[in-house]
């Protein structure tokens, strides 16, 4: 049965090439003070989408995702081949959290390392201030030791802030979009591309929105994808 035929036996609201999002989840997404990190990210709703919709028209891409719970596991006695392609890469996306310990991934904020392995070098967006620059500085660091060469670091101040304690999720998934779809995918591949979002005024509560919109429009899609496939046949 699928996931959708029954709504009050299933908590499940999205399943989407696998990353799956529960009814709470989508619940988080329509509370402007609920943080959102873990429950798109977590589920790899996001990514997800941006892999199947964004990368897919771009198939010489070589932009990878990495999950949140595997970049709060990097030190220097991880191991690169946990990591998928990341040696054909050219931009790597990793979420950055101020956990530590056995809790990692379960911080109080989320900001977001962009490497970018073509001209070495890291770009740190913090929607509050440099709070995770120290923690990013020391994960480019480790990624440096993989690849065998120095990679620049540069935290960018000018990186549009949130104005609550609960948005940084939201800075995340709006920033990885922005940051592939309208500057990776938008240039040729040769082309220097500016990875700086100073000139940007984004409001996050929007995006919020325009994120549950997103994921309902998913499922909307789903559902009818199933209908359709239960259609009998007409006759000829």
């Amino acid at each position: 049965m699928s996931d959708y035929e029954n709504e009050e036996e299933s908590d499940i609201y999205l399943n989407y090439h696998g990353a799956q999002l529960t009814w709470d989840d989508y619940g988080v997404l329509q509370n402007p003070d609920e943080w959102l990190m873990d429950q798109v990210w977590r589920a790899r709703i996001h990514d997800s989408y941006l892999i199947h919709e964004e990368l897919a028209k771009h198939p010489s891409s070589r932009v990878i995702f990495v999950p949140p719970a595997i970049s709060v596991m990097i030190n220097e006695h991880f191991s690169p081949t946990e990591i998928p392609y990341i040696n054909e890469a050219s931009h790597i996306f990793l979420p950055i959290n101020d956990g530590s310990g056995a809790h990692q991934d379960g911080g109080s904020h989320w900001s977001l390392l962009v490497i970018s392995t073509h001209d070495r070098r890291a770009f740190h967006y913090d929607s509050s201030g440099s709070m995770l620059a120290h923690h990013a500085r020391r994960l480019c660091r480790v990624i440096s030791g993989w690849f065998g060469y120095d990679i620049t670091f540069r935290d960018l101040p000018e990186t549009p802030q949130q104005t609550d304690g609960s948005a940084c999720g939201v800075f995340i998934c709006w920033a990885m979009k922005h940051l592939l779809v309208r500057r990776l995918l938008a240039v040729e591949s040769d082309h220097v591309v500016d990875m700086s979002l100073g000139a940007k005024n984004v409001n996050l509560k929007e995006v919020r929105m325009e994120m549950r919109e997103l994921v309902f429009n998913l499922r909307r899609n789903a559902c009818r994808s199933i209908q359709t496939e239960k259609r009998p046949p007409t006759r000829s």
